[in-house]
């Protein structure tokens, strides 16, 4: 398996969803079938996201808030202010 394959996570899924059907007895033989990390077709069969489905702990904002921030820079520059770093 290749870790920059970009097909990864569709494989994970289709073997969730093979093993899922029953197509395979365990969830090893399965991920070795689809050529992918046993340890991530479990998690996702667990319903752990992928650490790119996730938002980050750090973020300071709230998407609401963010969206309201975006609008009120894109206000302030068709009104001709320039949006300086410590203003916004």
């Amino acid at each position: 398996m290749r870790s920059n394959d970009p097909n990864i996570k569709g494989r994970v899924l289709l073997a969730i969803q093979a093993f899922r059907r029953g197509q395979f007895k365990s969830l090893l033989s399965t991920a070795d079938s689809y050529d992918v990390l046993y340890s991530t077709v479990r998690d996702r069969s667990k319903g752990r996201k992928a650490c790119q489905d996730c938002l980050p702990n750090s973020r300071k904002l709230t998407s609401k808030e963010e969206s309201a921030l975006e609008q009120w820079i894109l206000l302030m520059d068709e009104r001709g202010f320039l949006p300086w770093v410590d203003i916004v």
